[in-house]
């Protein structure tokens, strides 16, 4: 009696999740879309959620002759692509989209004979260009991230060149009409080092925080993260030292603990001969280390460029993986890694391994699933942008095929007791039923088949998952087993 009690209750549990909780459950929309914009190799490096909850995603061509914005609907289906000229190199570096659904966007762009220099463009929500301005400091200036404050200003991080190659830092505050309110240099030309940076925040008391690295002349890189007021004075720079003597570390991304503490995210190499790792460093608003995580797996490489908050408290981390097969064959590609608030690993997923995919950027989406942009190879040899929208586990649940039709998997009933009546895509030639961790619980051949009787009277009470293939197309729909 207590077991069948608890089984209700389950099933209760499980049944109220999907009803309330949408993100759950069948409302988030997932896809995982290559764009072969133009036969010049694309990357896609950023990409923002727009307010009508569709995606814009920014980038480069290799051949820099333009720089291509595109933009996505829920589902995947690419709605339009804008091409921006500024010189002869034309590079999107950071994009920020509005509260009235405005697009800016930041890069650099140079041609021969012409130091580095960065733009700043104002864009409608359809992509138009509404005004662009350029900006030039020294030797040479890189755009690197921004953000619009909380006084509605755009603030900047960026790289400057020095006639000795070396590269420094700064800060800039600029209105919404693309006029210089103030600069804050952060760390003073240098020779010995040379200094990046790669993440920008804003805190609760409306101060900056830079994170970045610098790097010896040997390559061996440390974090950095330095703080600027809100009205651009530099409150502190501090260097994070390694715990490996003969270590490395590069900072890619930070983001908020959303409690006034911030998120770096680091790939970091115990020695130069070691296989790269990611690291896990929360620091409070001064700079101050609260504690670090180190996350590495033997005969696996990492390149974690990314790193969001989500609403639960803890993080995803995407980039670059490389894995160790055989002594001379490996498999490279691109991952989503979840954490929890302590940095330890809840799952990771790997997508487009067999087309040397990598993500750039990730971010929450507003359904509290993932998205990630980055780049794919659509074929040998050619790059092209790289889309994934996965669902809150990091689950692909339909597959977007341009110009093509998806077919239906349908579940009925569902909530199921005992036995499901499922209906294949047409194609169909395996049937998987996973744990939403994505353990498989039973596989089924169905070439030829449109109909299966699913029988679930040995789960127990809860959520799973059921995956149909195809030849061209992957879909997944949850399911609720209850019990009796």
């Amino acid at each position: 009696m207590k077991t069948n009690n608890r089984n209700i209750f389950l099933s209760i549990i499980a049944i109220v999740i999907c009803s309330y909780f949408p993100f759950y459950t069948f409302s988030q929309s997932t896809f995982d879309t290559i764009y072969d914009l133009s036969y010049y190799s694309h990357n896609a490096y950023r990409i923002a959620e727009t307010t009508d909850k569709n995606y814009i995603v920014a980038g480069n061509f290799n051949n820099f002759s333009t720089a291509p914005i595109c933009k996505v609907d829920s589902t995947g289906e690419l709605l339009w692509t804008k091409y921006y000229t500024f010189d002869d190199i034309n590079d999107i570096s950071d994009l920020v989209v509005s509260e009235n659904g405005d697009i800016y966007i930041i890069g650099h762009c140079y041609n021969s004979g012409v130091y580095v220099r960065s733009y700043l463009m104002k864009l409608n929500s359809d992509g138009d260009s509404l005004w662009s301005k350029k900006y030039f400091y020294d030797y040479g200036t890189l755009f690197r991230n921004f953000i619009i404050s909380y006084d509605n200003h755009l603030t900047i991080s960026c790289d400057i060149n020095y006639p000795a190659y070396s590269w420094t830092m700064k800060l800039i505050s600029i209105d919404t009409t693309g006029e210089v309110l103030w600069e804050s240099i952060v760390i003073e030309n240098d020779t010995s080092y040379n200094y990046s940076t790669f993440g920008l925040l804003q805190l609760p008391d409306s101060s900056f925080f830079m994170s970045g690295s610098y790097h010896y002349s040997d390559y061996t890189y440390k974090p950095f993260m330095a703080r600027v007021s809100s009205s651009g004075e530099l409150l502190y720079t501090r260097v994070h030292e390694l715990p490996w003597p003969e270590g490395s570390a590069i900072v890619y991304g930070i983001c908020s603990d959303g409690r006034g503490n911030v998120m770096n995210c680091a790939e970091f190499r115990p020695t130069l001969s070691v296989n790269q790792g990611i690291w896990m460093i929360k620091t409070n608003a001064d700079g101050d280390t609260l504690w670090t995580k180190t996350i590495a797996n033997e005969g696996t490489a990492y390149w974690p460029f990314s790193v969001a908050l989500c609403r639960d408290g803890g993080y995803a981390v995407a980039g670059w993986y490389s894995t160790e097969l055989t002594p001379t064959t490996a498999e490279w590609g691109a991952f989503i890694m979840r954490t929890d608030s302590l940095a330890n690993p809840l799952w990771a997923r790997t997508y487009a391994s067999d087309k040397n995919g990598c993500f750039y950027e990730i971010i929450e989406a507003s359904d509290h699933g993932l998205a990630a942009t980055g780049v794919a190879s659509p074929s040998p040899g050619h790059q092209a942008f790289y889309l994934v929208k996965t669902d809150t586990a990091g689950l692909i649940t339909s597959t977007w095929q341009p110009g093509a039709v998806a077919d239906r998997l349908t579940v009925s009933p569902n909530p199921v007791a005992d036995v499901c009546h499922v209906t294949l895509p047409q194609g169909c030639r395996q049937l998987t039923l996973l744990t939403l961790q994505g353990q498989t619980l039973s596989t089924f051949n169905t070439t030829g088949k449109s109909t299966l009787e699913l029988s679930t009277n040995w789960l127990p009470a809860g959520l799973y998952l059921l995956r149909a293939e195809t030849s061209t197309m992957r879909t997944t729909e949850k399911i609720v087993k209850y019990a009796r």
